[in-house]
């Protein structure tokens, strides 16, 4: 249990560090050989987390609330937890997102950076070296996902031209089987 709670800790810590350096480091330079972002698909999306997708099922109220002051800091995305039992108040996955309407931060680096930026500074601050590309599903934009060696948990992240987002999910080392949930999550939630 507490190795449980640890690893929870620590890979919700890596989220929002990888979240927070693509903040700051995506604001240092463009990749102008792959165009910013924001031409890469439909503008304007949001995101609502979903009650239940793909078996997980969300966390919500005091446990949610506990699990949320774990996080070190502020983020710039909104984080939710999910369990694999309706009830239960362990996490087996984390979600989280931001959107270009909630963060005028994100706005200006969707409009100024790539896609391929982005998710190359999420996965540095994340710590993890070698992150796959996978298919980011039907709304497009990119994905890439990937764990640290010796980590039982895949975190997946996508970019398109208005969000991005990174589901986080334990007890897998499996990266197209993550991939597939985190598309199943990003399909539900982004609108």
């Amino acid at each position: 249990m507490r190795s449980r709670r640890r690893t929870v800790s620590v890979l919700a810590t890596l989220l929002v560090a990888g979240a927070v350096l693509t903040a700051v480091v995506v604001q240092v330079g463009s990749d102008p050989s792959f165009g910013p972002a924001a031409e890469s698909g439909p503008v304007g999306r949001t995101v609502d987390p979903p009650a239940t997708v793909a078996g997980y099922h969300q966390i919500t109220g005091e446990a949610a609330e506990s699990l949320s002051a774990r996080l070190p800091g502020t983020t710039p995305e909104r984080v939710w937890f999910y369990s694999a039992t309706p009830d239960d108040t362990r996490p087996g996955l984390i979600f989280s997102a931001s959107t270009a309407q909630w963060s005028p931060r994100l706005a200006e680096e969707i409009r100024t950076h790539s896609l391929s930026w982005g998710l190359v500074n999420f996965f540095a601050g994340a710590k993890i070296d070698d992150p796959e590309d996978v298919d980011a599903g039907p709304l497009g934009g990119a994905m890439q996902c990937g764990s640290q060696p010796g980590k039982s948990a895949v975190v997946c992240r996508w970019g398109d031209a208005s969000t991005v987002g990174s589901v986080a999910v334990f007890g897998t080392t499996d990266i197209r089987r993550a991939g597939a949930i985190a598309v199943q999550f990003r399909n539900a939630a982004e609108h």
